[in-house]
């Protein structure tokens, strides 16, 4: 399967599976910080964000082949999240869990100074133990509650403020409504008084010529 196509399945299947185990998922339109899904957790006075990094390889049956992965060190610390999607051809969807500190403490650092993983076959013994599971998202539950990062903190502030920006904009199209009725109501009374008036000025009129009579 190609990389780019891969790299789909492995963000759809891995997002599906998030929601499987009742956690929210978005999907940010901007990058940062390798994010490619930002994960929610509602707790009872808050809701917290993890940061998501979605990768997906194809393992071939070769000895000698290998899956490489490969992850920034700066987006490595707090709440991130690493899921890989491991394609083996045997139409199973195995995805593996990789918290920031499991990162630090399993991969490797190349010349770049960036983490990274290679596996093979023979490798997917001791990678067994990072498998995704429903017991796992209780391990990104607590993860993310005991965060307190500055991308959290930004995410949150965000959602804050916007959700000012809709109350302030719904309060200014309520006023907006109310102005316009009273406009309405003012028209409505211009045009009763007009019809005084005219009634008042019919009425004269028809004194007068019965008087004449």
């Amino acid at each position: 399967m190609a990389r780019y196509n891969i790299e789909h399945t492995a963000e759809d299947l891995i997002s599906y599976k998030l929601q499987q185990c009742g956690l929210w998922i978005a999907k940010p339109k901007f990058d940062v910080l390798g994010t490619d899904l930002i994960v929610f957790v509602d707790f009872e006075t808050s809701i917290k964000f993890g940061r998501v990094q979605c990768k997906g390889r194809t393992l071939s049956l070769g000895i000698n082949k290998s899956a490489k992965i490969e992850v920034i060190n700066k987006y490595v610390y707090d709440e991130f999240l690493l899921f890989l999607y491991l394609d083996k051809g045997d139409y199973k969807s195995d995805i593996y869990l990789f918290t920031a500190e499991q990162i630090v403490s399993v991969w490797k650092i190349n010349k770049r100074g960036n983490y990274y993983l290679s596996i093979r076959n023979n490798d997917l013994e001791w990678i067994g133990k990072y498998l995704f599971t429903s017991e796992r998202a209780q391990e990104i539950i607590e993860l993310i509650n005991h965060s307190n990062s500055r991308i959290e903190y930004l995410l949150q502030s965000a959602i804050t403020s916007r959700n000012i920006q809709n109350n302030a904009l719904k309060k200014v199209n309520d006023i907006q409504k109310l102005i316009h009725q009273c406009e309405i109501s003012a028209l409505n009374m211009e045009i009763c008084t007009l019809k005084i008036e005219d009634l008042k000025r019919q009425k004269e009129e028809l004194l007068a010529a019965n008087k004449c009579r």
